[in-house]
């Protein structure tokens, strides 16, 4: 599903409160002009709507009250709130979960005007201003789940943190570089020893992403094609000799071509919300071994 993002007019420059309990936005003209932008995101094309709205001065009296007829932002794709988020640790949870859930952000706004109330902007530290947190299944069944401090940036989504991990953590796993034993060939009657050259595990380095720590672990698993007609999933990486962890047997003498082939499975955690799977086609790796088998002879001498 596309995800559509609205983007208010900046709003707060500065804020002053004076004795009298009345407040004021300084520095703000009195019409602003959000002008049409296409860009295009991870999880579809982003537009930002143009127009033009009045900012009349905010004062703290009765006729300021919550107006969500201003979707600030609206999307899909696992959102990540905030630690300003006031409804609680596992409605956050529960949000960034579902990545076909749609949720939006809406301004308090004075009744049936485009004026900020004053809770918007007294409740959240200078250059951000309070948003309802809408969530549901679709955009007909939203119902609010509390509210978040927020500035001007994009709201954060599990697509935006899995299209970071991918290009960068995921392509860092380790080189596949393959070997066996005997060194040179082996023997009909000897196993073949083999080895991948990589760890079973893979742990990238922290990152942060769009805010976020990000920790990403990846899990390999192996296809060995022997060149004898056979082959072998497995999830050992193999040994170097002594350690025979994963060996083969040639019936018959020959050249062999072996050929390899890694499936690296990535999941990240998100402090505070959980671990996820990295979305997307796995990082595969593949290379090959050439092999010769000599037969095996048993060899009589006399008894003495």
């Amino acid at each position: 599903m596309h995800a559509r993002v609205f983007v208010v007019m900046s709003l707060v420059m500065s804020m002053a409160t004076s004795s009298n309990a009345t407040i004021r936005l300084q520095s703000i003209p009195t019409h602003a002009r959000v002008a049409s932008i296409s860009t295009s995101a991870h999880e579809g094309n982003v537009k930002i709507q143009s127009g033009v709205r009045s900012l009349a001065a905010v004062r703290g009296d009765a006729s300021v009250v919550g107006d969500d007829q201003h979707n600030a932002y609206v999307g899909t794709g696992g959102l990540l709130l905030p630690h300003s988020f006031t409804g609680g640790g596992e409605v956050k949870k529960r949000i960034s979960n579902c990545l076909t859930c749609t949720w939006k952000y809406t301004t308090y706004c004075a009744q049936g005007t485009d004026s900020m109330c004053a809770h918007a902007v007294t409740t959240c530290p200078a250059g951000q201003i309070r948003y309802r947190v809408w969530f549901g299944t679709d955009e007909q069944w939203l119902s609010v789940v509390g509210s978040v401090c927020w500035g001007w940036k994009r709201p954060v989504t599990r697509k935006i943190i899995n299209e970071e991990i991918s290009q960068v953590a995921v392509r860092n796993v380790p080189t596949l570089s393959p070997g066996y034993e005997p060194p040179g060939g082996s023997l009909t009657s000897i196993p073949v020893n083999f080895h991948s050259g990589q760890p079973l595990e893979f742990r990238a380095e922290p990152m942060v992403v769009a805010g976020y720590t990000v920790r990403v672990v990846a899990v390999a698993r192996w296809l060995w094609r022997w060149g004898d007609g056979s082959s072998q999933w497995t999830s050992s990486p193999g040994t170097k000799y002594p350690v025979l962890s994963l060996t083969h047997r040639y019936r018959k003498p020959g050249s062999y071509s072996v050929r390899v082939h890694t499936v690296w499975a990535a999941k990240y955690t998100v402090a505070g919300f959980g671990t996820f799977d990295v979305l997307g086609d796995p990082v595969t790796q593949d290379s090959s071994l050439e092999l010769t088998v000599d037969s095996s002879r048993v060899v009589l001498t006399p008894w003495e």
